[in-house]
C-alpha cells in the first residue's frame, strides 16, 4: 500500500513571542548531580473529567495537579522511581506509565496510577495510588538486550500496544493485566499515537521524517505490515533543519500532538540549536531550545475518505540552554 503525502503549508516563518508568565511552577527534589529532573504525565482522571497532570522526580516524589480547579495534591511514591525516560497513556480511569528503555529483567518498569481506597485506614475518601504491573514478558527472554519502545498507542477500550524494533508488537490488556504478542509487525509511528474517535483514525508522527500522519485501520495491520494512510509534510521542518554545518546545526528533540476538541489540534515540536564556538581546546557548544506550536483544524477528506488538515498560524517560543517540553 502506497502512502499519500500532503503538504500542510504553514505561515513562514512562525511568529516569535516571549513566554507568558507561568500559572504554576514545579521544582524537583535536589539530587547529587544537580537540580534534579521532573517528568510529567497526563491528561487523565475519573469518568469524563480528564483534567489531571501527574509529576514525578527521580526520587519518585509525586504530585498531581488539576488544571481546571488549580489544585495540587500529594500522591504516594511508587515502589521504584521511573528512571528510564518514561512514557504514559491514559485509559479508562487510570494512568499507565512505563520505562521507554526496557532493561533486561527489570520488574519495576511498569506502573499504573489508579483511583481506589486510601491506604490510610482513617480516611474514607478515595485516593490515587501507584500500582505495580507485570512487565512485558520478552525482557526476561535469554539474550534480550535493552531496547527502546519505538511506538505505542491505545487500542480498543482496554488494550495498550507497544512496538520495539526487531521484536514486534505486544498488547497489554488492562482488564486481565496480561500481556500477549500481537505480532512481529511494528506500529507505523514514532512515539505515541492517539486515537481520535470522531474521525476513527490514529494520529501521530511518522517514523521517517517526524511528520504528522494518520492511520485508519490498525486491526488490518495486525495481519500484515501496512503503510501509513497519509503523511502531512511540514515546511517548517525544512526552515529549521536545512543547511547544517559542524559549527551550527539544529535538531528536533520531540514532537507532540494535542487534541483540543471540535476538530482542532495543536502540534508542538521542540528543537535544539547548537552553535560550536572554536576555542584552543576544540569546540565549546552553546545550546538554545525553542518550541514551535502550530494550530490545525481537521475536516473530512474528499469523497468522505480520510481527513485533511487545515493549518493556522505557528508560534515560536525560545528557552535558554537545554530544556524539555510537554504539551497537554
Amino acid at each position: 500500500m502506497n502512502q499519500a503525502v500532503n503538504q500542510v503549508r504553514f505561515a513562514l516563518p512562525p511568529d516569535e513571542l516571549p513566554l507568558p508568565p507561568p500559572c504554576i511552577s514545579f521544582s524537583p527534589s535536589r539530587s547529587s548531580f544537580g537540580k534534579g529532573i521532573l517528568e510529567f504525565f497526563g491528561l487523565f482522571g475519573h469518568g469524563q473529567k480528564k483534567t489531571l497532570l501527574a509529576a514525578m522526580d527521580y526520587h519518585g516524589v509525586s504530585l498531581m495537579y488539576d488544571v481546571d480547579d488549580c489544585i495540587i495534591t500529594d500522591i504516594d511514591t511508587p515502589k521504584v522511581p521511573k528512571l528510564c525516560e518514561p512514557i504514559s497513556v491514559a485509559l479508562g480511569d487510570a494512568l499507565y506509565v512505563m520505562d521507554s528503555k526496557l532493561i533486561p529483567g527489570r520488574r519495576s518498569c511498569f506502573d499504573a496510577l489508579i483511583l481506589g481506597p486510601s491506604k490510610d485506614l482513617l480516611c474514607t475518601r478515595s485516593q490515587w495510588n501507584w500500582c505495580s504491573l507485570q512487565p512485558p514478558p520478552f525482557i526476561f527472554e535469554p539474550g534480550y538486550k535493552t531496547t527502546r519502545i519505538g511506538a505505542y498507542t491505545v487500542f480498543g477500550p482496554s488494550s495498550i500496544l507497544i512496538s520495539m524494533p526487531n521484536i514486534g508488537t505486544y498488547s497489554f490488556d488492562t482488564v486481565s493485566s496480561s500481556w500477549n504478542k500481537a505480532g512481529d509487525w511494528e506500529l507505523p509511528f514514532h512515539g505515541r499515537a492517539d486515537f481520535i474517535p470522531e474521525y476513527g483514525v490514529w494520529l501521530g508522527f511518522s517514523a521517517e521524517g517526524n511528520q504528522l500522519c494518520y492511520f485508519s485501520d490498525l486491526r488490518a495491520s495486525m495481519q500484515q505490515q501496512r503503510a501509513l494512510d497519509t503523511v502531512w509534510d511540514d515546511p517548517n521542518m525544512q526552515l529549521f533543519l536545512n543547511n547544517p554545518t559542524p559549527l551550527r546545526y539544529t535538531r528536533i528533540l520531540s514532537s507532540q500532538l494535542v487534541y483540543l476538541g471540535s476538530g482542532k489540534f495543536c502540534v508542538a515540536k521542540l528543537f535544539e540549536r547548537v552553535e560550536n564556538e572554536v576555542i584552543e581546546e576544540g569546540y565549546l557548544p552553546r545550546h538554545e531550545s525553542f518550541v514551535v506550536l502550530t494550530g490545525l483544524v481537521a475536516k473530512p477528506g474528499k469523497l468522505a475518505r480520510g481527513i485533511e488538515m487545515i493549518p493556522h498560524k505557528s508560534l515560536l517560543y525560545r528557552f535558554g540552554g537545554i530544556a524539555n517540553c510537554w504539551a497537554f
